[in-house]
């Protein structure tokens, strides 16, 4: 039974409750969206400012990641953990590597520190650390 509430706790009920928290209250639908991220596994440490509904947190491994305090996370934002496109070089090579047959990829961390706004459409890739106090544009890749 927990590893099946487990499961249900993943499924994002961001986009109905997380919305309908947004239009009542910010404040509180930060309170819920603080804690199930940090259900999910995600390090939160402090108060973030606001993060969208619809960022994506990379399954792959939800504790790599770190989020400081009083951040703004943008809409349409993706942090990834892992990257397969070493298993796609070895393809390009003639050396295939079926799924689940020994792939090749990397999962790194990603640390954001505090007062940092990430613009949406950002892309945060595997092994990132943002520091404090930084701004970053639109559609950016790190």
């Amino acid at each position: 039974m927990f590893i099946l509430t487990r499961k249900i706790l993943k499924i994002p009920l961001l986009g109905v409750i997380g919305k309908a928290f947004s239009i009542i209250s910010t404040k509180k639908y930060m309170q819920y969206f603080t804690w199930y991220i940090k259900r999910l596994g995600i390090k939160v440490l402090g108060m973030p400012k606001y993060i969208a509904s619809d960022v994506y947190f990379d399954g792959n491994n939800y504790s790599k990641i770190t989020l400081g305090d009083n951040i703004t996370i943008s809409r349409e934002v993706m942090l990834l953990t892992h990257d397969y496109s070493i298993t796609t070089v070895f393809a390009s090579i003639g050396k295939r590597i079926e799924r689940g047959e020994g792939e090749i990829y990397f999962s790194n961390n990603i640390t954001i520190g505090n007062n940092v706004f990430m613009g949406a459409r950002t892309s945060i890739l595997p092994n990132t650390v943002i520091g404090d106090n930084f701004i970053i544009g639109a559609c950016s890749v790190m």
